[in-house]
């Protein structure tokens, strides 16, 4: 089995976790897995492609470096199922320090309450481009899943300028809306755990990354649990 996860920074602790099962011995030998991101996430707001019906040709210069086209070509691809991190991806969204100022309204103290509809306009001005990706794969009719990134750390330092539940909320609601237009397109979801996150909705410190400046990625164990998870769906 041929599989090609791609998308996002996302998947580097991805990567170390399948190293870790492999140094392991856990890998198994039938499950043929690359992963080769595009690159950092700020340019999926962007028309980073162009659609060439059955498959998307990738013209942003960074992307393009590491794939010029999703689906791969027939002659490379054969039957690959494709993996993408990138659609749950709420850093971009999340970090902009306007929610100190403008919040979902049933958060509004004296700062500006801001309408489900506003909220539902951010987000997909924000995913628009990985949703049309990800229909041109489905067009093409190939096999895909959808790997979740970690929900937010509590020490993003965001949470400097954000309150915290406005923060954790923003967070959900931006995966919760993208997950409704995947089950809209029967895109399985690979989830982070409930186990990896408290009460509040952020993720356990134990999974942070070990770069003391990282504020929204995991470590090498975090990328080992949603790999196995990886393995379970496509075993």
């Amino acid at each position: 089995m041929k599989v090609l996860i791609t998308g996002d920074s996302h998947t580097g602790p991805l990567k170390s976790g399948q190293n870790l099962l492999i140094s392991k011995g856990e890998w198994p030998q039938q499950i043929d897995l690359t992963i080769r991101p595009l690159g950092n996430a700020k340019f999926f707001p962007t028309p980073f492609f162009v659609d060439k019906g059955e498959y998307a040709e990738i013209r942003n210069l960074e992307y393009r470096k590491r794939l010029k086209r999703l689906p791969l070509p027939e002659i490379e691809d054969s039957d690959t199922i494709y993996g993408l991190s990138g659609p749950l991806h709420t850093s971009r969204v999340l970090r902009n320090s306007a929610w100190s100022n403008f919040v979902p309204s049933q958060f509004a103290l004296n700062e500006a309450p801001v309408s489900n509809a506003l909220l539902h306009q951010t987000i997909l001005d924000d995913c628009q481009y990985l949703l049309k990706l990800i229909d041109i794969i489905v067009r093409a009719r190939k096999k895909l899943f959808v790997i979740e990134p970690p929900r937010p750390f509590k020490h993003n330092k965001s949470l400097k300028v954000i309150r915290p539940e406005v923060f954790s909320y923003v967070d959900g609601y931006y995966r919760d809306f993208i997950r409704q237009e995947l089950k809209l397109r029967n895109i399985p979801i690979i989830s982070v755990s409930p186990d990896c996150y408290d009460e509040s909705g952020f993720m356990l410190g134990c999974y942070r990354s070990p770069k003391e400046h990282d504020m929204h990625h995991g470590n090498a164990q975090f990328g080992e649990l949603m790999m196995k998870k990886i393995l379970e769906f496509l075993i």
